[in-house]
């Protein structure tokens, strides 16, 4: 019973200054505080249980629904870094469940996701201090220490993603630089962060871009990056084996290895990646796919 009345003092403690907070800071600083200490790690966490279900509808409505809910706690606290990395993340994420089909408004995503991300970034000062005495950003990054990896990974890769379904426009290619650089950076800080993604993303640009231009590419510096990959997730980020197929083995011509890739990615456990399902589905997915249209790519 006392320790009844004694939660009951406390949630009646809580009211009292939550009421006080109310009447001396205005409804709008209240809300912001509520969104930054209580929603914001709520909303982070329903986010990284999204991950974990296996059936691709659901997952493409849930992170339609997710968007929509963090964008708009966005408003309230716009500088909520939590917020903003949480939707690049899912600008990313809904991006890639829906661009074989709807390859512009796949780019419309990947664009704001960079923006979100971004913005996350910007949550730094030293960052955003750089680049407003007009650094670029693959200087600006060094700004950015420990802890950053994650909103370095997804910025970048929404930059990234962009500039491949943007890849007739030259203007679109400026963005490159900036993509690496952001990607680089937080391999550097976490070559471990999410199961080795920035490294497979290196991997497919490196496909793409001829050796003797001097940038880091060619098919043995993609082919590294996609071993060194498949050591980060022990084999278990299937869009490892995906993107290896589409960018390197198309590129050299390797018929019988890209079939081989996407063969075996659909032969996979759907658990292989615990708790994140859905991209071992989105994997899935884009292996039929590519499989169905392998003449388009050679």
């Amino acid at each position: 019973m006392f320790d009844s009345i004694r939660k009951a003092t406390q949630w009646g403690q809580l009211v009292l200054v939550l009421f006080s907070l109310m009447t001396t800071v205005g409804c709008s600083t209240l809300y912001k505080l509520e969104t930054d200490f209580f929603v914001a790690p709520m909303v982070s966490e329903m986010v990284e249980k999204a991950s974990d279900s296996e059936n691709l509808r659901v997952v493409k409505e849930g992170l339609a629904s997710n968007i929509v809910l963090i964008t708009s706690l966005s408003r309230i606290s716009p500088n909520n870094r939590r917020l903003l990395q949480d939707s690049a993340f899912l600008y990313c994420a809904y991006g890639m469940t829906v661009e074989h089909k709807e390859p512009g408004f796949a780019a419309e995503l990947y664009d704001l996701g960079a923006k979100y991300g971004m913005r996350a970034l910007k949550t730094n000062r030293r960052f955003e201090k750089a680049l407003a005495k007009g650094k670029q950003i693959p200087e600006a990054v060094e700004c950015l220490g420990e802890g950053y990896a994650e909103e370095l990974c997804w910025t970048g890769l929404n930059t990234g993603l962009w500039i491949l379904r943007n890849m007739e426009d030259t203007a679109a290619l400026i963005r490159l630089a900036d993509a690496l650089a952001l990607v680089k950076r937080s391999i550097e800080l976490d070559e471990d962060y999410f199961y080795g993604v920035g490294k497979a993303f290196l991997g497919a640009y490196y496909a793409q871009v001829p050796e003797f231009l001097g940038t880091g590419g060619g098919p043995e510096a993609s082919r590294k990056m996609f071993a060194e990959a498949r050591a980060v997730s022990d084999d278990r980020l299937l869009l490892v084996d995906v993107y290896e197929a589409r960018f390197l083995l198309t590129q050299i011509k390797d018929r019988k290895g890209y079939k081989q890739n996407l063969k075996r990615v659909l032969a996979a456990d759907p658990d292989i990646l615990e708790g994140r399902r859905a991209f071992t589905a989105m994997a899935k997915k884009k292996a039929t796919y590519f499989l169905k249209h392998m003449e388009k790519y050679f």
